[in-house]
């Protein structure tokens, strides 16, 4: 008989979390050791793991340790399956039990004897009959899953942000909180920044019970959430889409923007660090045309240089403090509120089409370079060409989405409050929806700013 007995238990799925399969599990156990006479000394638990899906099971891990160490040489289970439904650990579990003469209990199936030859054939016929029974499962679940996507129901699994347990009925606040998210994107901010105020506002992602933390945001799971079809009512299905019965968080016409918008190849991604400063990237050399960049001086000062060539470089902070002056006396206007008229007539649907045939033709055009049908220099006139009408397609696609990109500021009370609130990558949205700014050399020795060197062109009607 053995001298210091290990119960193990485990269960596959715990929806409650109540924990009351092992519990039912460790009392018959315990039944059957009070039968046999063993001392039970140890048990070991693993709650919501499955056996067969390769994650790690710490009790399974702990028990075969005490059996290796000699300090466990019993084990009693509810049934083998609850030990091993993968032949590989069945194997290992054989060798550490013959080696250190350990006696095996079940409360289902009896003795498992592992010191005999026929008793290891039984334990392998029901590890095999087990492992056979885990993939027949899979295979009906995965049929059910498939069948059910088609009819356009929900498929299970944990809940969907957005949605309450059932998957289909809409959380108000979680769902509020995505289109918003879907909407400020499109506008031009970063998934770095929404990040952070997502966790600074301590918002919950839908698993955060299962480690009771605060959720800390991060851009890639932000991105994650927002390009769910499922936001959009539809559901991914062999690569296709199909529509599905539960009401939708944002238009799909959104949605297909925003996936467009975040997941072109070889175009900058609203994951990088929020910007500092309005103009980089976006303000014009008046000397050759082309776009400044922000950088720092021997001084360590910010400025604002021409990306192509060393003719110009203007100090950034004087420049961002006269536009952020013009925008904001330009929104707070009297006649603000006609800036955020729109043309609601834009074909979103037809331009989403578009520019997917755009990037096939781009990675069409990679595809013949590699192969050595066209030249470096055709690859990159073809590939320059191409990214310009999508990022016009796409640009397009964003206005009609989310309506005037002034929105928020043109119709604010406080328009000085919303902009100090804002962050910089909305802002320069802002301001390229009312100006062109332009910035000509200081001048040769210039000590003071001139405001007359720097050129704002208002848009058409800005």
């Amino acid at each position: 008989m053995p001298q210091s007995v290990a119960i193990y238990c485990r269960i596959s799925r715990d929806r409650a979390g109540s924990g009351l399969g092992v519990d039912r599990q460790e009392a018959d156990c315990r039944e059957l050791a009070a039968r046999l006479g063993w001392p039970v000394t140890t048990v070991h638990v693993d709650n919501d793991i499955s056996a067969s899906n390769g994650k790690r099971r710490p009790g399974y891990q702990r028990l075969v340790a005490d059996l290796e160490a000699g300090r466990t040489d019993g084990v009693i289970a509810w049934h083998p399956d609850r030990l091993h439904r993968k032949p590989i650990e069945l194997e290992k579990f054989i060798s550490v039990c013959e080696e250190h003469a350990v006696a095996v209990q079940t409360v289902r199936a009896g003795t498992v004897d592992l010191a005999t030859s026929g008793g290891r054939m039984v334990a392998r016929m029901l590890g095999a009959s087990a492992r056979h029974e885990t993939e027949h499962m899979i295979e009906r679940i995965q049929a059910q899953k498939r069948s059910a996507g088609r009819a356009g129901h929900y498929r299970g699994g944990r809940r969907p942000f957005g949605y309450d347990d059932d998957g289909t009925t809409v959380r108000a606040g979680e769902a509020a909180r995505l289109l918003d998210a879907a909407q400020r994107v499109l506008l031009g901010e970063s998934l770095s920044a929404l990040a952070r105020e997502w966790t600074a506002q301590g918002v919950l992602s839908a698993a955060w019970h299962q480690r009771r933390v605060p959720t800390v945001w991060t851009p890639a799971a932000l991105r994650t959430v927002l390009l769910r079809p499922r936001n959009a009512a539809l559901i991914e299905l062999d690569g296709d889409l199909v529509a599905a019965k539960w009401p939708a968080i944002m238009p799909e016409h959104t949605w297909r923007a925003l996936r467009t918008l975040c997941g072109t190849p070889g175009r900058r991604h609203a994951t990088t660090t929020e910007p500092r400063w309005l103009g980089s990237g976006q303000f014009v050399c008046g000397v050759c045309g082309a776009c400044v960049r922000a950088g720092s001086n021997a001084v360590t000062k910010p400025v604002y240089r021409c990306k192509a060539s060393a003719h110009l470089s203007r100090a950034a902070g004087p420049v961002d403090e006269l536009i952020t002056e013009l925008v904001l006396a330009r929104l707070s206007a009297p006649d603000a509120r006609l800036l955020l008229h729109t043309d609601p007539g834009v074909d979103t649907e037809g331009l989403a089409v578009q520019a997917a045939a755009l990037r096939v033709r781009r990675s069409e055009q990679i595809r013949l370079h590699s192969r050595g049908v066209i030249s470096e220099a055709l690859l990159a006139e073809g590939l320059a060409d191409l990214t310009e009408q999508l990022d016009e397609c796409e640009a397009a696609m964003a206005r009609a989405v989310v309506g005037s990109p002034l929105e928020g500021f043109a119709d604010a009370t406080d328009v000085a409050a919303a902009w100090a609130a804002t962050p910089v990558s909305r802002r320069k949205v802002v301001i390229s929806a009312l100006m062109t700014v332009t910035l000509a050399p200081p001048g040769r020795g210039a000590r003071q700013f001139d405001p007359s060197t720097i050129r704002v062109m208002w848009k058409t009607g800005r």
